[in-house]
């Protein structure tokens, strides 16, 4: 295998913040985020408003499930990203006390769809714990994710999807910045049908049909 073939590594020092927040590549190789994962995405709220998902009912399967996206996301930055509050600050810490432990909250994620007729842009989306809801927690980490792939990746056109009775997400779009163009069908895999969603974009440079949207 020459150095070319070599599959890209994570570089797990990642780190995007925002006022409150902190932003990473997801890690499969961590317990703390898989179990997290799986506590998630096995929420009724995760399950109705992903149409039941992959079944991923321990730490194991989510560990390989994360873990087939490593490659791609390492060399293209598009994937999910763990999102974590930031730790509060402590006057009185000592060289050798423990550190706070790490509160992890949702994810984020960039996607690039390869389907022949799918969308020819990114699209960014969210999924916050539920205990966490309310709090401004989606759109500060989808901004945070939105500027850094503009800033440090040039890439400055992006949709966003959601079901139409999904108010929370049409907020959070609203606020990051995203226009509303109606409902529209999307092709966004070669497994599964066409979707009617309400599309939303931000920095287009031409009309939505010539994306694809």
């Amino acid at each position: 295998m020459t150095s070319s073939d070599a599959t890209p590594e994570l570089d797990l020092s990642l780190r995007i913040e925002s006022p409150r927040l902190v932003i990473g590549y997801l890690d499969p190789n961590s317990d703390a985020q898989c179990d997290f994962v799986v506590e998630v995405v096995n929420t009724p709220e995760f399950i109705a408003g992903n149409g039941g998902g992959t079944p991923t009912p321990d730490r194991a399967t989510a560990r390989e499930l994360l873990s087939k996206d490593i490659p791609y996301l390492a060399q293209t930055g598009f994937g999910r990203y763990i999102v974590a509050l930031k730790p509060e600050p402590k006057d009185d810490i000592q060289p050798g006390d423990e550190q706070s432990p790490v509160v992890y909250i949702g994810w984020v994620t960039m996607k690039m769809r390869h389907h022949p007729n799918s969308p020819t842009i990114p699209d960014i989306g969210f999924q916050i714990a539920r205990q966490f809801w309310r709090r401004g927690y989606a759109s500060e980490a989808a901004g945070a994710l939105l500027k850094y792939f503009e800033e440090k990746r040039g890439i400055h056109e992006f949709a966003g999807y959601c079901n139409e009775d999904n108010e929370a997400s049409q907020k959070t779009l609203q606020r990051v910045g995203f226009e509303n163009h109606g409902m529209r069908t999307i092709a966004f895999s070669p497994t599964e049908p066409t979707l009617s969603v309400l599309v939303w974009t931000k920095g287009l440079r031409s009309a939505p049909e010539n994306y694809r949207l």
